[in-house]
Formats: structure tokens, sequence, C-alpha cells
């Protein structure tokens, strides 16, 4: 049984061959909606994107979608999209061992950039083992889409870098 609408294989085929994609492959997120019902764009976090987000997610989710095999796919469902700025806290330190500059990472935070320009706390992790050890020094942040899904019944999440581009 799948977790899209528990359609079985037969009616997810079915519905490629109405939609005009006998190949089984998606042309357009309207087949996503077409076939299995996901509204791309009524996941959480869509509307806070900015219009050029909106136009990555539409063209990475298809691409992505497309890169399974139909039963894997009938188990995949959107949770949430954002672009997020994720930046690392690191504690510096000398190895004992053989005296290597090493570093740790004390502390992380992702937030939420919306297309208004706000800040808003996605995840925070602490390593409370680290933060006592001495100051900290801030890494560059990264900037990239965040794509949350279940997938086989595992909650997962990807970087999204481009429309064919992530991990």
């Amino acid at each position: 049984m799948s977790i899209t609408n528990f359609m079985s294989r037969q009616e997810i085929e079915r519905n490629y061959e109405q939609s005009d994609c006998r190949d089984y492959h998606l042309r357009s997120s309207d087949n996503l909606l077409a076939i299995y019902h996901i509204n791309f764009a009524g996941v959480k976090g869509y509307g806070e994107l900015t219009e050029d987000n909106k136009t990555l997610y539409q063209a990475f989710i298809v691409n992505y979608w497309n890169a399974f095999g139909l039963d894997t796919r009938m188990t995949m469902q959107p949770i949430a999209i954002n672009f997020v700025e994720d930046q690392e806290f690191n504690f510096e330190y000398i190895d004992s061992y053989d005296s290597t500059p090493m570093c740790a990472t004390a502390k992380r935070v992702i937030q939420v950039l919306t297309a208004q320009g706000k800040k808003k706390p996605l995840h925070k992790f602490i390593n409370k083992d680290f933060i006592k050890k001495g100051p900290l020094v801030a890494s560059t942040p990264k900037k990239y889409l965040r794509f949350e899904y279940k997938i086989n019944g595992c909650n997962e999440w990807m970087h999204v870098l481009g429309a064919k581009e992530w991990y």
C-alpha cells in the first residue's frame, strides 16, 4: 500500500497514461498533481519563497521524482520547502595525540529566510560538551533550499542547489 493517497501501482500507471506520460516520467509539476494528487505548492514554507526559489523548487521536484522508480515514488510525500541560512559555530582545539589543529561543531543554527527578508528559526543543535570548552568561531553561513519529505515511511531532507543538483 502506498502513502500517496493509498493508490495502487495500477492506478498510478493508469494516471501516467491518462496524463500522456507513457514512459512514466513527469513532464511538469502539473503531472505531480494529476498522477499522485500532490500539490507541490501546498507544502509548508512554499508561500515564503521568493519567485526565483519557487521556480527552482518547481523544476527540482519534477527532476527529483523522476530520479526514482515507480514503487519508491508511491511512498514519497513532500513536507516542506524553505530557503535557509545554515551556520555552524565551531570549537577549535589542538589534538593531544599529534598536536594537529582540530575543529568540532559546538552549535548549528538553521533559519528560514523569507521572501520578505525576515529570519525565522527552523532548527538549532547544541553540543553542550563543546559549548563549555572555549570561544566559538562562526563559519560562513550557507544558503540553500531545504526540501523535507517522507520516503518509504522515513522523514528525510535535501539541500537543493539547482534544478538537477541536490544532496
